[in-house]
């Protein structure tokens, strides 16, 4: 229920575009896939354990339409490091109660391991795993001596207290993909588009311990650019929409009583967001917006269904920069996803413009594709309408590019 550019043409841009990437490659390190998995490690018990025993969970995200089996089996093999010294440990499941051990299309799955702990093994120690991919997988726990009170214990030792909500704000925890990424080209100008976004869940409403809360606080950041490239000039950034956010977010539990004649109610989002082009005197263009975005998906994710996504918004605080994009804007979008399964997608966002005079619409065909472990998307985009930038949101442009797609 995203958007970003690269290499802005200004200081401030690129200080941003240089603190996302950072932010992107750090959130990554504990983290591997495997097939259409996508794993993570943290600790269980908020990461502060005494000597003798300490319990690691790992879970799985099922990004794709198609449930899948738990990566992961009843024993792990694995090893434990504090400072220049590593020692080998078994991990072994915790009983589910009977839970099943797949993780739902579109949802995921949490496992816990318990292991015992080498007898020498105290301060910050580093507990690693190797996911079906052979990528490593790490978390980082306290550990006290025995007889210490954990964290959450009256008289929790500092250091332990600080371990502990280092832990909880990690950004392997908290940050995610926002809306599509992607690196597309045609042979119109501007040639080239690209656009990436992420979210970084700022609070968790309740006490709900799932990689994905229903009721969340998000900060959201889009970024998407065009470039002319070659030509009779040199090429350039034609423009940038810098794109920050701040939403609620509401992803309801999928529950047998969630399906009513078909329909699934997937969630919602509601906040407000800036969108400017960074430019000075008659090229600069800003809106401010406040939206409610809905969804809904019509049949059944690992077969043939449909995606819903409509959107109403509203301006806030004028539009004096430019005083008639509520004509070519409109107040509503709707984006409409036909896929199979996991398979070849079709998307379209359908923008209807003012009074229904200047629509928009931007046809999205995106294509798995899997080489060895790693996998991403062929995408195809027919942009036909007003708005593509913010700069010429007034002109109608029909353009064809392809490239590939890194998330849909």
């Amino acid at each position: 229920m995203t958007t970003n550019r690269a290499f802005p043409q200004n200081p401030e841009g690129i200080a941003t575009w240089v603190c996302l990437v950072l932010a992107l490659s750090l959130s990554c390190r504990p983290v591997a896939f495997a097939g259409d998995l996508t794993l993570a490690m943290r600790p269980a018990d908020g990461g502060v354990v005494q000597a003798g025993t300490a319990r690691i969970e790992v879970v799985a995200v099922n990004g794709t339409s198609a449930a899948a089996d738990f990566p992961l089996g009843e024993q792990v093999a694995g090893s434990i490091t504090v400072g220049g010294n590593s020692w080998p440990v078994t991990l072994r499941a915790l009983p589910t109660g009977g839970a099943p051990s797949r993780v739902p299309a579109g949802g995921s799955t949490a496992r816990r391991y318990e292991m015992a702990l080498p007898g020498a093994a105290r301060g910050t120690a580093i507990v690693t795993i190797k996911s079906p991919s052979a990528e490593a997988l790490q978390a980082v726990i306290e550990i006290s001596p025995a007889g210490t009170p954990a964290a959450g214990g009256a008289a929790a030792p500092e250091t332990s207290r600080a371990a502990a909500f280092a832990t909880q704000r990690t950004f392997s925890n908290r940050l995610s993909v926002h809306e599509p990424i992607y690196f597309i080209a045609g042979d119109q100008q501007p040639r080239i588009k690209f656009q990436l976004s992420l979210k970084y869940r700022l609070h968790t409403f309740g006490d709900s311990q799932s990689v994905d809360p229903p009721h969340t606080l998000q900060l959201g950041y889009t970024q998407r650019s065009l470039w002319v490239e070659g030509g009779g000039t040199a090429s350039h950034f034609y423009d940038t929409s810098y794109m920050p956010e701040v939403f609620y977010q509401w992803l309801p539990a999928a529950t047998p009583g969630s399906e009513i004649g078909g329909f699934t109610w997937i969630g919602l989002q509601s906040g407000l967001r800036h969108e400017s082009n960074g430019k000075d005197g008659a090229d600069a263009r800003s809106i401010n917006l406040a939206y409610l975005r809905v969804g809904f998906t019509f049949g059944s994710p690992e077969s043939w269904h449909l995606v819903l996504l409509p959107q109403i918004y509203g301006y806030v605080g004028g539009v004096t920069e430019n005083p008639d994009i509520e004509t070519y804007r409109g107040h509503t979008q709707l984006t409409a996803v036909f896929q199979r399964g996991n398979n070849v997608s079709l998307r379209l966002n359908l923008f209807p413009g003012g009074n229904f005079k200047h629509g928009s619409r931007e046809w999205n065909l995106e294509i798995p594709i899997r080489i060895r472990n790693f996998g991403f998307y062929g995408l195809v985009q027919y942009f036909d309408g007003y708005g593509e930038s913010l700069l010429s949101y007034n002109q109608h442009t029909s353009v064809l590019r392809g490239g590939i797609e890194l998330v849909r």
